[in-house]
């Protein structure tokens, strides 16, 4: 279980992007704001760049994610396990 942190809008996205997408209505925010700083650089928010950053479970999965765009609050966000078909 460990924590990465980036300010690579891309590289958040490419890692942790399917576990918020799968949920977009708890991911609102983190969809929002990425797709932001997506379109309009890293320092959208303010004149600092974004902290990015994914937590994985025990099993390897993103279970976690957090977003933090200065001077702006930091969002945390978890992320629901999958389940196993029955």
């Amino acid at each position: 279980m460990t924590w990465t942190f980036t300010d690579d809008v891309g590289l958040f996205l490419a890692t942790a992007g399917p576990s918020l997408s799968a949920r977009p209505a708890e991911s609102t925010v983190m969809l929002t704001v990425t797709a932001a700083l997506r379109r309009h650089g890293p320092r959208a928010y303010g004149g600092h760049d974004p902290v990015l950053g994914w937590w994985r479970g025990v099993d390897g999965e993103v279970a976690g994610t957090l977003l933090h765009t200065p001077p702006y609050p930091a969002t945390l966000n978890a992320v629901a396990p999958r389940r196993s078909p029955r």
